[in-house]
């Protein structure tokens, strides 16, 4: 069962949980997200409600696998750390930025995840951000390999979207996997007649979802 652990540093924080109608006391300085759905979260102290928050957890086989970046997010973009993007939690849909979002200005990016036992997968998602105008580009290229038998797994290009959110979905042929990279390829420099001709395009990742 997928799930992740949630730090609290906020002792008068309640939670309501996807299957709950009323907030809970929390009992530990953890909170473990095992239920796909919305929490939501408030501060209450001598009968006065703070503003309520909510995150939406959807989980998956990535949410406990170990993440090694090769090259760091922008420290203005850097999310709440490599994790971020696989802990089943989804960032801003309207913008980027924020606590899920990693930004790259320049870099490729290339993840090793390592898996506490092989997994069987299918599929991978990913949610990228495209805003030309703030030089902002989707990838030029996703490969997925095998670390262990050094052998690739699946491959896309020409990677469009309309909109400013782009969803991509990835489907192959059934693996075992224990150790696998995911290599994403940065624009790179942005073209002549473009805003921000000359320099190098950033690229934004928020979720990538392993099933």
């Amino acid at each position: 069962q997928a799930k992740i652990n949630v730090p609290i540093s906020d002792a008068n924080l309640k939670v309501k949980y996807p299957s709950h109608s009323e907030f809970s006391e929390l009992l530990d300085n953890l909170l473990t997200l095992d239920q796909d759905g919305t929490y939501v979260f408030c501060a209450q102290s001598d009968g006065i409600k703070g503003q309520e928050k909510a995150i939406k957890f959807e989980g998956h086989k990535g949410n406990n696998a170990k993440i090694t970046l090769a090259h760091l997010p922008h420290p203005k973009y850097s999310g709440n750390g490599p994790q971020s993007i696989i802990n089943g939690i989804e960032g801003f849909t309207d913008r980027y930025g924020g606590s899920e979002w990693l930004g790259f200005e320049g870099d490729d990016f290339e993840a090793t995840l390592n898996f506490k036992q092989a997994e069987e997968i299918s599929n991978i998602s990913f949610k990228f951000f495209k805003g030309e105008g703030q030089w902002i580009y989707l990838p030029k290229r996703i490969q997925l390999t095998d670390i262990d038998k050094n052998e690739p797994i699946a491959e896309v290009e020409n990677i469009k979207s309309s909109e400013k959110i782009a969803n991509l979905d990835l489907s192959f042929e059934k693996c075992k996997i224990q150790n696998l990279k995911i290599s994403i390829e940065n624009f790179g420099i942005i073209p002549e007649g473009r805003q921000g001709a000359g320099n190098a395009a950033w690229l934004f990742i928020d979720e990538i979802r392993i099933k």
